[in-house]
């Protein structure tokens, strides 16, 4: 322990500087969760409406009979093939179809030359370590 923190001071290194800032943002953050949860639980179709109109007035308002959150863009194909946004997923394709953009997003992003050595497949796999 006296050996790792000679080392850490040599080097200049704190071991608090990444979670300084998570510990100064944490009850800011917990903060804003139980306002908007306690706010949004009132009354929340007023309450959307009311912040539109009050902090966007140069953008269009929301509809009088709400907002469309339903993804139907495909039932022309198949009327099986709506999914709502204002009801939980039951088949969680949603997480899967994002997961999969990123996986395809971040394997576009690593470099076009082959790693080699023993961690070439850990580059593969996890290029930011």
């Amino acid at each position: 322990m006296v050996a790792m923190q000679a080392l850490q001071k040599e080097y200049g290194i704190n071991p608090l500087a990444g979670c300084l800032p998570m510990l100064i943002q944490l009850p800011v953050l917990y903060g804003m969760f139980f306002a908007f949860n306690s706010v949004l639980r009132s009354n929340p179709e007023k309450l959307v409406n009311t912040v539109n109109a009050s902090l966007y007035p140069f953008i269009a308002h929301f509809p009088k009979n709400g907002v469309n959150v339903n993804l139907n863009w495909f039932t022309w194909l198949s009327p099986a093939w709506h999914i709502s946004l204002a009801q939980p997923d039951p088949t969680f394709i949603l997480p899967i179809i994002a997961a999969v953009a990123t996986f395809v997003q971040m394997r576009m992003s690593l470099p076009k030359t082959v790693p080699t050595g023993n961690n070439a497949k850990s580059v593969l796999l996890c290029p930011t370590t």
